[in-house]
């Protein structure tokens, strides 16, 4: 029986529902989880516009923005690691960035010619998935884990707020799961190939089977072709105003630009 099941809801979005008596092993495990759930909740305020838990089911919604048109440009999937609540509640992946505007996703895609999009909330789903958008690439968004975590938090945020959530044991089933739906995307969208970035250290290890070396990264070095399909280990999104960034994803740019 699967840990998690995805149905999907409409173009674009899926109803998750995790299994907890499938995720853990033992009662020891489960009364840990459970004595660290209200904390989690209470860590962002949209939490509780995400998850709806009864007794051993968890309910979220998940966004996986893999374009259904076919398309003669080159294909490109960027890969994050785990969406935040308030993306995950708006159905916009990278939506406003602390409330504040624009999320920096978006600008620095733009200003890489990799991604010109108009990006406000109202209706950018529909345009992305329209192709009403600038770029040499047919563009795909997803993210190894679903189950959304703060975008900053000193202990629930990303991946690894997942990790001390449920565990290294439950963890590592979660990570299996979510491995085999993420490597199922990426054979169909990808079937005749493309371009993959990754931008968290367990997506790039998961569709690698390489070991990230963060400084390498930086650098710009990591770079692995599976068959028809380049991968570019791009650093964290935290990091999207650095040069590093901008310099693998010229290097991806390029790409279009010469073959």
């Amino acid at each position: 029986m699967s840990i998690i099941t995805y149905t999907k809801k409409e173009l674009g979005s899926y109803t998750c529902r995790l299994d907890l008596d499938q995720v853990f092993n033992n009662s020891t495990e489960r009364v840990r989880f459970e004595s660290k759930w209200l904390d989690f909740m209470n860590s962002d305020i949209w939490n509780s516009e995400v998850f709806c838990k009864d007794k051993n089911i968890i309910q979220y919604y998940h966004k996986s923005w893999i374009p259904e048109k076919p398309s003669r440009k080159p294909k490109l999937l960027l890969l994050a690691g785990n969406p935040a609540p308030h993306s995950t509640y708006k159905s916009v992946c990278f939506a406003q960035e602390n409330n504040k505007g624009e999320h920096r996703f978006w600008k620095v895609l733009r200003e890489s010619n990799i991604l010109e999009i108009n990006s406000r909330l109202d209706g950018i789903k529909t345009r992305f998935f329209d192709e009403e958008y600038t770029s040499d690439f047919q563009v795909g968004i997803e993210v190894l884990f679903s189950l959304p975590t703060p975008a900053s938090h000193k202990l629930w945020s990303g991946v690894q707020g997942i990790k001390k959530l449920f565990g290294q044991k439950a963890f590592e089933k979660i990570y299996i799961e979510e491995q085999a739906r993420l490597r199922f995307v990426i054979q169909n969208y990808l079937n005749n190939g493309g371009t993959i970035v990754t931008f968290q250290r367990d997506v790039f290890e998961s569709i690698s089977n390489i070991k990230y070396n963060y400084q390498n990264v930086l650098k710009g070095e990591t770079v692995v072709k599976l068959g028809s399909v380049t991968i570019y280990a791009a650093p964290p999104t935290r990091l999207m105003y650095s040069q590093s960034m901008k310099d693998v994803l010229q290097k991806v740019n390029s790409i279009a630009q010469h073959g």
